[in-house]
């Protein structure tokens, strides 16, 4: 499960900060030697000088001493105002001037000659190679010019051929030996930086856990491939790429085994869409991407008709078509696929990426597995979505919702035993809209979390308000998302709130839709369980649309049944399936122990089969509307007399 390009697994931030620090380590390490070194040099400048004073000679004496004395200054000013290039200028000319006055005036007994090799080595070791050869070459002419034109540039001290011979070459060899060992450490300084340079470089341009090409040079490539095939007056096609469930993969394995997946996903991708035949051939390897997360995108160039694409499309569509194997675990993750096409008009990048994306969404929509061509109806759609969105956030934000209450009768004496809180948003952009709209909306952009807890917090307080105002003694029943099965920390915000408006659990009443445990995981039956032990009552709403398995209910704590208002609509329609579904239901859930509910009622001739067949409780227009909360006590109390 290698990545496609092996990258190292560090951020680009990380390597940015490592590269500085070298830059910085490398430049400390010259400055701390610089500083070293003159140091010892002045101190042993003042010795020698002191020495060649005492001995009257006083013309190398006070070089010395002046270089001493330059060189000490120079180091004060670097620390002061931290100008490498000038400190070293001045400390090349100090070593320049040493050299050749120790080789005119001899030292004292011409040993100051020897003098001059470390001198020369230091010369070479603070600065970098090429100056450093500078600087020895035109030491080494400067010598041989003394030595040999002794007319041009009389010497103190007095040589013989040999000795300056000797001396030329001695300091020849040793000034490439020196320059050899700056120059490989100079290299390997270099081959470090261009490796960090590599780096950055692939971590700018490539996803570092996928190995393919990231977003941003995804982007810039399919921009100026867009720009190629208008000029070109040919087909180029966008896939957008999403894996289904792959959150659920997070919440139940962990990332690491999400990271995992997205690699070997990656991997197939990139495998699955090479050149395999005519349709294949035509896509470049620079087109296919990770975005983000669970996002990748496929660009198709050159195609000559929809098939061709479409042929693409099943194809990754097959990556998952029995599911994802990964290390032995069984990963029920699908995908998605949105496809956009620039052909007519020239748009964007950017657009292309947003109407392939819209796409994608639709697809989901759809029910996954799937894909979906971009349309301009799926894009008003698109954009409907979106408006509702911003005004659900305006809603919460000025506290635009309500709520509505529909009673649930006894069906053996119609006494009201519930009553079930409605959503209802009274926001003037949202007018209109109604929960079975925007409550899918509030699902996929998250919204619902916060809906949810808004509404169990106004209904516990509208309910303790309605005890104390009418004795009422029944339940309230709560609907919530199947969303918040995959929150840990929904049941402690339950119970938070419970202890807030103190209200009895056992009077509490929340209803779960059927179909959100035909997807059901670990996750989801422990939330069941820890909500079942702060003491409500679980409903399992919609009942009848999910086609849950009765052996199935066993492992999760549920204890009612809502049978769905389809079933109970066509009671007494032509087909009498209808009948046998609603008695098969009522007699499977005694046998489970479970409490049966009939929604949707509309008609008297509904109400009375029901209750002929022994269905515990019933809801529905035909008993009661859902009311605004006045009305409800009204209707409580009314209800209470009888």
């Amino acid at each position: 499960m290698s990545p496609i390009l092996e990258l190292p697994k560090k951020s680009t931030s990380t390597f940015i900060t490592e590269f500085n620090r070298l830059a910085e380590t490398a430049q400390d390490y010259r400055q701390k030697m610089i500083h070293h070194l003159t140091l010892v040099g002045v101190f042993f400048l003042l010795i020698f000088s002191y020495k060649n004073l005492s001995n009257g000679l006083w013309g190398l004496g006070l070089v010395l001493l002046a270089c001493s004395v330059t060189g000490t200054l120079n180091l004060l000013y670097y620390r002061l105002r931290k100008r490498d290039t000038y400190t070293l200028f001045v400390l090349n000319c100090i070593l320049i001037i040493l050299c050749l006055t120790l080789l005119i005036t001899g030292g004292i007994e011409s040993t100051g000659i020897l003098w001059i090799y470390p001198i020369m080595a230091i010369c070479l070791l603070v600065n970098r190679f090429a100056v450093g050869l500078v600087l020895a070459s035109m030491l080494l002419l400067l010598s041989a010019l003394i030595l040999y034109l002794p007319n041009l540039h009389p010497l103190i001290a007095s040589y013989t051929n040999v000795e300056s011979s000797r001396f030329l070459f001695t300091l020849t060899a040793m000034s490439c030996i020196s320059s050899l060992g700056v120059y490989h450490k100079e290299k390997a300084l270099d081959c470090i930086v261009s490796l960090h340079e590599q780096d950055m470089q692939r971590l700018a341009f490539f996803d570092s856990l996928t190995g393919l090409a990231n977003r941003s040079s995804f982007n810039h490539w399919l921009q100026k491939m867009i720009d190629r095939f208008d000029h070109e007056k040919k087909i180029l096609a966008l896939l957008y790429v999403d894996l289904d469930n792959f959150k659920q993969v997070n919440d139940v394995h962990g990332h690491h085994v999400g990271d995992e997946l997205l690699v070997e996903f990656g991997n197939r991708l990139f495998n699955c869409v090479r050149p395999t035949d005519r349709t294949s051939m035509i896509i470049n390897d620079e087109g296919i991407a990770r975005l983000a997360g669970d996002e990748f995108a496929v660009t198709i160039a050159g195609a000559s008709c929809a098939e061709e694409i479409v042929v693409v499309a099943e194809r990754i569509l097959g990556i998952c078509k029995d599911g994802f194997t990964l290390d032995g675990l069984d990963l029920q993750v699908t995908v998605s696929i949105g496809i956009a096409i620039s052909q007519d008009e020239p748009v964007s990048a950017e657009v292309l990426l947003k109407q392939a994306d819209t796409a994608m969404y639709q697809s989901k929509r759809n029910g996954k597995n799937s894909y979906q061509f971009y349309t301009e109806d799926i894009a008003r759609s698109i954009s409907e979505r979106q408006a509702i969105e911003v005004g659900l956030q305006q809603a919460l934000a000025e506290d635009r919702f309500t709520l509505m209450y529909q009673p649930i009768y006894a069906s053996s004496n119609l006494a009201i035993t519930s009553v079930e809180v409605l959503l209802r948003c009274q926001a003037e952009a949202l007018r209109g809209i109604g929960p079975d709209t925007f409550i899918p909306i509030a699902e996929s952009s998250g919204l619902i979390k916060k809906l949810d807890l808004w509404v169990i917090e106004h209904a516990l307080g509208s309910f303790g308000k309605l005890q104390q105002e009418t004795g009422y003694t029944g339940k309230i029943s709560i609907n919530i998302s199947t969303v918040e099965l995959h929150n840990p920390t929904f049941p402690d915000q339950v119970g938070q709130l419970l202890s807030k408006y103190n209200v009895d659990p056992s009077r509490v009443v929340l209803e779960v839709t059927e179909t959100s445990l035909m997807e059901s995981d670990q996750q989801s039956s422990a939330t069941l369980h820890s909500l079942k032990a702060l003491g409500v009552t679980l409903s399992l709403d919609d009942f009848g649309t999910g086609y849950t398995a009765f052996n199935q209910l066993i492992h999760y704590p549920v204890d009612c049944l809502k049978i769905d208002k389809s079933f109970v609509q066509g009671l007494f329609s032509e087909s009498d399936h209808l009948h046998k579904m609603v008695d098969i239901i009522r007699k499977l859930a005694k046998i489970y122990n479970l409490n049966v509910i009939a929604e949707g009622v509309e008609t008297e001739e509904q109400m009375n089969y029901l209750q002929q067949i022994g269905c515990d409780s019933l809801q529905g227009y035909y008993l009661s509307k859902p009311l605004v909360y006045d009305n409800l006590l009204s209707v409580i109390k009314e209800n209470t007399t009888e």
